[in-house]
């Protein structure tokens, strides 16, 4: 099968996790990229913020356009695909908002020979 001809087979792909459809089947072109499939995924899961995805079709992560990873793994267009999806980690940074100098309950050093004491807040004793 030539590359052009599989704009016109792919048919009816499905967006799937445990054999549960995420929304109804729909028409993909073959150019759509992983980030196009997770912005649409977002879209029918209704997510409020994006979340990221890994896709899957026979159990071979999609990195690259679907076109050409249903020909670089020999998968047929003849029939309905389903194109499975699985959430990724959620890495969020959260900023800095203590004195790392004197922590709760860490002892302040002074000069040798003076008494230790212990911060209750940021700025000593």
């Amino acid at each position: 099968m030539f590359y052009h001809e599989l704009e016109h087979c792919a048919r009816k792909p499905q967006l799937m996790v445990s054999s549960v459809p995420a929304g109804p089947q729909l028409d993909l072109p073959h150019d759509v990229t992983p980030a196009q499939l997770e912005t649409l995924l977002n879209g029918l899961l209704q997510n409020d913020e994006k979340l990221p995805y890994s896709f899957f079709i026979k159990d071979v992560e999609v990195a690259e356009e679907l076109g050409a990873h249903l020909l670089r793994n020999k998968v047929s267009v003849e029939t309905e695909l389903q194109i499975v999806y699985q959430p990724q980690a959620v890495f969020r940074v959260r900023p800095v908002s203590r004195c790392t100098a004197s922590m709760p309950g860490q002892p302040l050093r002074g000069p040798p020979g003076a008494q230790s004491s212990y911060a209750g807040h940021c700025g000593g004793a």
